[in-house]
Formats: C-alpha cells, structure tokens, sequence
C-alpha cells in the first residue's frame, strides 16, 4: 500500500464504504514508518491501566459494543478496576464509534461528568 499510495488513496473510497471517503483516504495516505511507530510507541509502549493511572480527572470510556479491536471485556475490566474510569458501551458498533454514531458520542462527551 505505501508504494501505491496514489493509487490506493483514489480506490479506498470504494473499496471501504464503511466509514467516509475523507477517512478511507487517509487511512491509506500514512507511511509504513508512520504506522509501525504509531502502533509501537503509542498503541503498545505502555498498557492502557499504567496510563489511565497517571490522569488526576475523571474519564469516560466510549467503546463499540461489536470492537472486535478493544474489545468490550476488556474496557470493562479496566472500568471496574478504576474508580475514575467510566465506561460507555455503544449496542452494535464496532472500534469506530465516533464515524458510526457521532451523535451518540458527542451527547457522552457532552454529557455532565459522573
């Protein structure tokens, strides 16, 4: 996909109909390096409980119901080991709640604090 960037920018609209054509493209717009740093020093350098233990306010969890990628048991578990971590399941959705019901985020995040 990185060497055919251009090529696969203009197909991902159609071949990716489940988000929007703006998020197809960029998804296939970012390097191999840019990915794999991402996925290393973001996404896997430090387990979700350690850096949920460093934040002082409260936090509210969204997560599909379906995310086969953060998986539901997952976020529960951390909810339920930290007090401050509330947790939002979304019934149906998969790891990308805020393209499949943006409304039902925003309400969350606008929601009071709990």
């Amino acid at each position: 996909m990185c060497r055919h960037r251009v090529l696969a920018a203009a197909l991902a609209p159609f071949a990716v109909r489940s988000v929007p054509a703006a998020v197809a493209i960029d998804g296939v717009r970012h390097s191999w390096t840019s990915y794999h740093l991402t996925l290393s020093n973001v996404v896997l350098a430090e387990p979700a409980s350690l850096l949920l233990s460093q934040v002082v306010c409260p936090v509210t969890a969204i997560v599909g119901g379906a995310d086969r990628v953060c998986r539901p048991e997952y976020a529960r578990r951390l909810a339920d080991d930290d007090p401050r971590l509330s947790l939002e399941i979304l019934p149906g959705i998969d790891h990308h709640p805020a393209l499949r019901d943006p409304e039902q985020v925003a309400r969350q995040i606008l929601a009071p604090a709990r």
